[in-house]
């Protein structure tokens, strides 16, 4: 198998779980966006971040740091949104931001869940977070989608979607390579 790294960009740790277990499933090296310097030496690029407000943490800094043209790339965002096609569409959108078509095709972005605990928000993210709860709180009951009611209550309850086994077919499609 080709040598590979992942790296990831984690906010509170759900995308780090995640790059973890690919790299240890794979054998790969395992690094945080903040500490990669050079991936010259690496056949395989697995870049993952978490998803928040539509940007990917650590994508675009990670991408200033490194030349990915020649390596086989793979990406996976981490976010609490439901996989539904309108939030995969959101997810792809803000991949394509930074990353072109022609350098990860759209087979090779995975998404995953995460979780969060609001009392562990930074200030910043608990404020976007009461933001967006209100949002939700106005919406009729009867037309809240399951993300909307799943929102409304975030302030009372941690979440944790986390389940990695779920990163089987991103290890698969690596294994092909």
């Amino acid at each position: 198998m080709k040598k590979g790294i992942v790296i990831y960009g984690s906010q509170y740790g759900a995308t780090e779980k995640y790059a973890k277990e690919i790299a240890g499933q794979l054998g790969f090296d395992c690094v945080s966006h903040t500490e990669i310097k050079s991936i010259d030496s690496y056949q395989i690029v697995i870049l993952g971040g978490g998803h928040y407000a539509g940007s990917i943490t650590g994508f675009k800094k990670t991408l200033e740091k490194i030349n990915i043209d020649n390596t086989d790339l793979i990406v996976f965002t981490v976010g609490l949104s439901s996989k539904t096609a309108e939030n995969i569409d959101a997810i792809n959108t803000a991949v394509r931001n930074v990353i072109s078509k022609e350098k990860v095709d759209d087979s090779r972005i995975f998404y995953y869940r995460g979780n969060m605990d609001f009392k562990k928000l930074s200030m910043v993210h608990r404020l976007m977070m009461k933001f967006m709860i209100g949002q939700c709180k106005k919406v009729p009951e009867a037309n809240k989608t399951d993300d909307q009611k799943g929102i409304a209550n975030l302030e009372k309850q941690s979440v944790d979607f986390i389940n990695v086994n779920e990163v089987n077919e991103l290890v698969e499609l690596v294994k092909t390579l």
